[in-house]
């Protein structure tokens, strides 16, 4: 009898439910008491799929919480449809955030991606020197995604390169740039921007006669084009475009099939600035590794080999203050623009990221060097304080250490440029002969063409 009254008490809280209108709450404030921000226009949209919602009085809890948060301005919430939409401004609260108090009142939410790309999107290449491993790239990867407004990341090993889309209205590609070198990496801006792309075409016979401005109005009243740059010297046309709406292929055929001349287009060949700009890194680690072994060198025949020549041994076994000798002084002035000098690098690394609360492998150098060097240091002061204290040195051991890491990284970037090498040349070995096809619904073939210069045919 009592399970009979329960279960009808249940429904008829239910039916009840589905009765009634559905709660309101009281709006929430947009943003936080005491804080002046400008927030017009820069309202964004995002959905989640939430997933346990049963009645209205769940879609109330959900749309309670959401609305709890600051920088929300509208929450609708969809109970048949398992749906959240909300109306924020990113300068105040996220999509995580939201995500994250959603799933506090006991349900899962999951953000509907296709939502986010609707905002508008901007798209920069970033050059980030010290990738060295599928560690770092994910590293990097982490770090940009961390930021409030990246959208999409792509981090590519072999080039070094990360792409990266991001909100404009909430950052800039400095904030990603601050952010790599903090942790370590040196970066550089390739490109910034919508996602915009760009082709060098190499056009024969362009500076003759009113040739240029024939092309630049073909090129022009394609869609998607938004600039046009000549070099009649180099026959160079340089197109900037939107990939989503035009691409090479139209505009060869533009080109050639402008004006009454016979125009012929291909590929501009790229430039060398990837290859000097690699040269110039095998350049440096090549001189400070050369430059690490004029002073290793050194140190490491007064401690290992010079102390089984009795003549030489004996001239550094020679006491300057009390136990203190000439072969620990020498080994001392060696040992120190090693440590300090051509390993600052690793302290300059391993600064950046303790400072964001990380250790990466420049942390672990500088903590093994600097603790053979300044026990070294700790025994020498000692030796030459005490008339009787007999300490052992360990200035070998760490500038063999950044020696060989040196030694390392040398290889690396010439290994690195090896492989760049070998991928170029192998994007090199493209057919001479190329046929297009032209195919209709049901995949038969109406048109093929052979090397751009032979006649369409009829199939």
């Amino acid at each position: 009898m009592a399970t009979k009254f329960l279960a009808l008490t249940c429904l008829r809280g239910e039916n009840r439910g589905d009765l009634l209108a559905r709660p309101h709450y009281p709006s929430m404030p947009k943003y936080p008491k005491g804080v002046a921000v400008d927030v017009k226009g820069t309202d964004v949209k995002a959905m989640f799929s939430v997933t346990g919602m049963t009645c209205s009085a769940c879609a109330g809890s959900v749309e309670k919480a959401i609305k709890r948060l600051p920088g929300i301005l509208e929450a609708v919430v969809d109970v048949l449809n398992n749906r959240a939409q909300v109306l924020f401004y990113p300068t105040l609260v996220n999509e995580e955030t939201i995500r994250e108090a959603i799933e506090d009142v006991g349900f899962q939410a999951t953000l509907i991606e296709d939502v986010i790309n609707e905002r508008s999107s901007q798209v920069c290449r970033i050059q980030i020197n010290g990738i060295s491993c599928t560690s770092c790239c994910c590293t990097a990867k982490i770090v940009l995604q961390a930021i409030h407004g990246v959208q999409r990341i792509q981090v590519a090993l072999e080039t070094e390169e990360a792409e990266v889309y991001y909100d404009p209205k909430i950052l800039n590609y400095s904030h990603l740039l601050e952010a790599m070198e903090d942790i370590g990496f040196q970066t550089m801006l390739i490109s910034a921007g919508e996602d915009v792309g760009k082709i060098d075409l190499k056009v024969d016979g362009l500076g003759a006669g009113n040739s240029m401005q024939i092309i630049e109005n073909s090129l022009q009243t394609l869609p998607g084009v938004q600039a046009i740059e000549i070099d009649p010297e180099l026959d160079k046309i340089s197109i900037s475009f939107k990939p989503s709406m035009t691409g090479p292929r139209k505009f060869i055929k533009a080109i050639e099939s402008a004006g009454s001349e016979n125009f012929k287009a291909l590929v501009y060949p790229q430039g060398k600035e990837k290859e000097t700009h690699r040269e110039d890194e095998i350049k440096k680690y090549r001189s400070t590794f050369l430059w690490s072994l004029v002073f290793t060198i050194p140190v490491f025949l007064i401690s290992m080999v010079f102390m089984y020549i009795p003549v030489i041994n004996s001239q550094l076994d020679t006491k300057v203050v009390n136990m203190l000798n000439v072969g620990e002084v020498l080994k001392w002035m060696l040992s120190t623009p090693v440590q300090f000098i051509i390993g600052r690098r690793f302290y300059t690394g391993s600064y950046k990221a303790l400072r964001r609360g990380s250790a990466n492998m420049d942390v672990l150098i500088a903590l093994g060097t600097n603790a053979a060097y300044f026990y070294s240091v700790y025994s020498v002061l000692r030796a030459a304080g005490s008339p009787d204290f007999e300490g052992t040195d360990f200035f070998e051991t760490s500038s063999m250490l950044i020696s060989i890491i040196l030694l390392g990284k040398y290889l690396e970037v010439m290994a690195k440029g090896k492989t760049s090498d070998a991928i170029a040349k192998l994007m090199d070995l493209e057919p001479e002969t190329a046929i297009l096809l032209t195919l209709d619904d049901h995949g038969n073939i109406l048109k093929r063409r052979r090397n751009r210069q032979q006649a369409d045919t009829k199939e």
